[in-house]
């Protein structure tokens, strides 16, 4: 050994300076001089050196590395190199403000070769005696080597026997190389004879700085080792770059295997590193590190790599535990055919991180480029049974806030259950950052499924911020998402979240799944999740986007497949009764094609349960199977709970079973849908409505408000142009069902073979407390076929009495018709200009429990050869009422058409008050109730109409919707403030 002081301890009670040499004249130093200057301190000491001829100051960085720790210093230090070969004199400036850990430390200056140990307790200094200095530190300065340890002159590495002499004094250093500088100069092999279990290379700790010079380490192998790599733990302070690791075998592993460590600890550093070869081992093994905690930092790498386990397999670490990892840089190439991970049994496998346990990471500009352009799209690149992640396979739990940025993942995965492009599964307690990230591969599996997360919960009120990021298809054609069930295009499964997906999202091709599939998550559970305006589903024009392509059976919709206690929103807001807009392509929420086969396809969600949604406009194509139900342009099904719509709108087509609805197809219990437009044309079952295709009334007061519905509808039996069918089903005693302030343009077609119902804004109502107010229909309403009732505001209203003595039933005041009403066969039809078929109400005295008030009809009635069609009401059943009432609209009074109502039930009564009709529009002549004729010249005078308030009534224009557009004569109409669609335009 060089005669130069070699320890310096430091026991902040104490400052001892020892000199360690191998013969008796070494010197011991002087007690150093301590000065303090309050927020530093300064030591000031002599070392000895033998050889120094010139006086010499050097600026040097003091490095103080905490041994079974995690702390690193770098201070300053002046090196003054003295006139005599004996001395120098080191000044170094230690923080006096910060808290240092008490422990052992390694001192080394960069331009010193020695290293000195420190031992910390607190911040006094006293003299104290080390007596034995052998055990610190191996002889790495003799002669085998050049240089001196130094940053400035490294130990140099050039062959096989001075890389195992490294590795022979490694083992006997207790400080593992600490604060040494170590070079490779050449490339070569190392090979051993590893068939025998237990056998092949053998390695050990390393905490000091090993650079590889760009050059290779070929075939490092071993069988049935554990913690095995390059070095068998990269502890505190060390840094291994520039290497390349040729034809790594390690065969056969136990636990925390990796090509450059099995275990990384404390602080470490790895880059510039490319590896090529396999690692198979149980569990904790990853191509570059097993297992990992304290702060590791891992940059530049070319994985080209095999690595196979059974639990937490990652492409770079296995597993990180109270770990902080920032990986950025890492890069798998088309060619790099080698690179796979994971086993068909394995749990916890990620492209980058297999487990992440209570730990935080930052992993960015990753691209792991694996397409299946050259490859077969069944080929297993990322693969295993559960929590399988392109990035991360299991994150257990997150030590702070973690970001994954700037990746790109082109790689087929392969998944039994939770898997993802990015994270299989992800339990979060601490926010999660997703930005500028792109997956394009094939994932396929079974549930919880998702392109960026599988499976993703928080039991906190924690944010995942998801911005910028893209699912798109490969050049190839043949990227896509599938599983079975819980699959979703961004994420298969989301719980707890506060979500916003911020700046813009891309979702092209397909996701496919049995139940509960969704272009941006499978099941959506108590979280609210925020799509702004960015969220896009194709980079192409909105005229010629297809989207997102969702296909499943149950559950299916072009953003949820199941939405839960959850809250979506997007960017929409309407007013459609101020004025009706045209469908926004500014403010699209989501592009797509949606196919189910089974119950719930939604435009949006497939189904929500106590869920609201608001702002979500859709442009899609819905198709659901003849046997298939709840199927709509926005929700599918709407059950349990005070459910909610507003402000969303659907442009497209819609083909579907039966419940279907142009925004929603069955709201189950409560529900309230509000300033809503349907722009898309339907073609269903039965049971369809432009705006809701059926309503389960099964508790207080659902409804429907300020809604229009603009396309053409097209069902059979139940069909209208706001709601197809409203049930009974246990309602009694309930609120009323409202339908409000709506509206109709759209052709509404229906056929029937018997008991049909069709209208221009209630199909059939079989509950009693239906009330329908200021609606107003301006589409032609046709039946084609068999009909109880066909009417511009109502099919059929009411519940069957059944023989009750009471019933509160009808309710329908300051409604418009102006559209054409009328049935292709006569006397099969009872049709009305406002409800085709009446239910009766009380039997006593009162007249308003079933009723029909404050309307008007300008629509042609019929044509029909038979009395079952009438300008208001097409047929009364026993006790109901008809007051306050204009019909402008011809019924065709020369084939039987009537001015008021149709028919009446035999032995029916009709309270009727101030009804009027048109001179011509039909007879008047009724047998249980009396309306008065007017002239066309007296039509634009309130006082014609005997009994009529101004509160309800005024003097305007009744444009012809049907038509151009063009008003027509003054005439007594409602309020628009009553009737807010009675003369609003469609959109163009």
């Amino acid at each position: 050994m060089n005669k130069f002081l070699c320890f310096l301890t430091l026991t902040l009670a104490s400052l001892v300076f020892v000199s360690c040499g191998d013969d008796d004249d070494s010197l011991k130093p002087d007690k150093p001089t301590i000065e303090d200057f309050g927020h530093y301190k300064v030591a000031t000491f002599r070392l000895t050196y033998k050889k120094e001829s010139k006086s010499d100051t050097l600026k040097t960085p003091a490095r103080l590395i905490q041994i079974g720790g995690d702390y690193i210093g770098v201070f300053d230090a002046e090196v003054t190199k003295g006139e005599t070969v004996a001395t120098s004199t080191a000044r170094l400036i230690i923080d006096g403000v910060a808290s240092y850990p008490d422990g052992d430390y390694v001192l080394k200056f960069d331009s010193i070769t020695s290293r000195f140990i420190v031992s910390v307790q607190n911040l006094k200094f006293e003299l104290k005696e080390v007596d034995d200095c052998s055990k610190y530190q191996a002889s790495f300065g003799n002669s085998i080597w050049y240089g001196n340890g130094s940053i400035d002159k490294p130990f140099v590495i050039s062959n096989p026997d001075k890389f195992n002499k490294f590795l022979q004094l490694l083992s006997e250093d207790s400080y593992h190389g600490a604060g040494l500088y170590f070079k490779q100069e050449a490339s070569f092999d190392w090979s051993q004879n590893e068939s025998n279990v237990g056998t092949g290379y053998t390695t050990f700790v390393f905490a000091g700085n090993y650079n590889g010079g760009g050059y290779t380490i070929d075939k490092l192998s071993s069988n049935g080792v554990g913690q095995i790599g390059l070095f068998s733990k990269l502890t505190n302070g060390a840094v291994v770059s520039n290497l390349n690791l040729e034809n790594v075998n390690f065969d056969n592993g136990t636990s925390d295997v990796g090509a450059i460590a099995g275990i990384a600890e404390y602080t470490v550093t790895v880059s510039g590193i490319s590896t090529y070869g396999s690692i198979e081992a149980t569990e904790n093994v990853g191509g570059l590190i097993g297992s990992a905690s304290g702060n590791l930092t891992i940059s530049d790498i070319t994985p080209a790599i095999s690595v196979e386990g059974s639990d937490c397999v990652g492409g770079i670490v296995g597993l990180i535990d109270n770990c902080n990892l920032t990986v950025s840089n890492v890069k798998v190439a088309k060619s790099q055919a080698a690179f796979a991970v994971g086993s068909s049994d394995a749990n916890s496998v990620g492209g980058i991180v297999g487990c992440v346990k209570n730990s935080a990471f930052t992993v960015k500009n990753v691209s792991i480029d694996h397409s299946t352009i050259t490859e077969e799209t069944a080929a297993k690149v990322i693969y295993g049974d559960n929590y399988i992640g392109g990035i991360v396979g299991n994150l257990e739990s997150l030590s702070g806030s973690s970001q994954i940025s700037d990746c790109s993942v082109i790689a087929p995965i392969s998944v039994n259950k939770y898997g993802g492009g990015y994270v299989g599964m992800a339990d979060l307690n601490n926010p999660l950052t997703i930005s500028s990230c792109i997956f394009s591969g094939i994932l396929r599996g079974g549930g919880d499924i998702g392109g960026f997360i599988g499976h993703a919960k928080t039991t906190a009120d924690n944010q995942i911020v998801f911005s910028d990021n893209s699912y798109v298809d490969d050049s190839n054609g043949d990227a896509g998402i599938t599983g079975e069930n819980t699959v979703g295009g961004f994420f298969g499964y989301l719980s707890g979240h506060k979500l916003s997906l911020a700046g813009k999202n891309y979702l092209m091709e397909s996701v496919t799944g049995a139940d509960y599939v969704g272009g941006i998550a499978g099941y959506v559970d108590n979280t609210t999740l925020s799509v702004g305006t960015t969220l896009l589903f194709s980079k192409t024009s909105v005229d010629d986007a297809v989207g997102v392509q969702v296909s499943g059976n149950s559950n299916v919709g072009g953003l949820i497949g199941r939405f839960n206690s959850s809250t979506l929103t997007g960017s929409q807001s309407l007013t459609p009764t101020s004025a009706i807009p045209n469908f926004d392509t500014n403010k699209i929420t989501v592009i797509a094609t949606v196919k189910g086969n089974g119950d719930g396809v939604g435009g949006a969600v497939g189904r929500c349960d106590k869920s609201a949604l608001s702002g979500i406009a859709v442009k899609a194509t819905v198709t659901n199977s003849d046997s298939g139900i709840y199927t709509a342009g926005v929700v599918g099904y709407f059950n349990d709970g005070n459910t909610a719509v507003k402000s969303c709108s659907f442009s497209g087509q819609i083909d579907g079973g039966d419940y279907t609805g142009g925004i929603v197809g069955e709201i189950n219990n409560l529900g309230q849908i509000t300033q809503c437009i349907n722009y898309g044309e339907i073609n269903a079952g039965q049971k369809v409505g432009g705006i809701v295709g059926k309503i389960n009334n099964r508790n207080d007061e659902p409804w429907v408000n300020e809604c229009v519905n603009l396309g053409a509808v097209t069902g059979s039996h139940l069909v209208a142009g706001v709601v197809g069918y409203i049930s009974a089903d246990g309602n009694e005693g309930k609120d009323w069902t409202k339908i409000a302030r709506s509206g109709n343009y759209g052709a509404i077609t229906a056929s029937s073979s018997g008991n049909g119902c069709v209208g221009g804004i209630v199909g059939k109502c079989d509950s009693d407390k239906i009330r329908v107010n200021s609606c107003a229909n301006h589409g032609n309403v046709v039946g084609n076929g068999t009909f109880k009732g066909i009417g511009g505001i109502g099919g059929s209203l009411g519940k069957d009495a059944d023989g009750l003595d009471e019933l509160d039933n009808v309710d329908v005041y300051y409604c418009v018709n102006t559209g054409k009403i009328s049935c292709d066969k006569t006397g099969e039809c009872n049709i009305g200009g406002i409800v085709g078929y009446l239910e009766e109400g009380d039997e006593g005295t009162n007249d308003t429990n079933s009723q029909v008030h404050l309307c008007y009809n300008c629509g042609e009635i019929g044509p029909g050869k038979s009395a079952t069609h009438g300008g208001m009401i097409g047929h009364c059943d026993y006790y109901t009422s008809l007051r306050y009432c204009i019909n402008y609209g011809d019924t065709f009074e020369d084939e039987g058409g009537e001015a008021m109502i149709g028919t009446v039930v035999t032995a029916g009564i009709v309270h009727d008050k101030a009804l009027y009709h048109l001179e011509g529009t039909g007879d008047s002549s009724g047998r249980n109730w009396s309306s008065t004729s007017f002239k066309e010249s007296q039509m634009a005078s309130l006082s014609t109409f005997s009994g009529f308030s101004s509160d309800d009534w005024t003097v305007g224009k009744q444009k012809n919707m049907q038509g151009d557009g063009e008003s027509s004569k003054d005439r007594v109409i409602l309020k628009d403030s009553n009737c807010p669609f009675q003369n609003l335009q469609s959109p163009q």
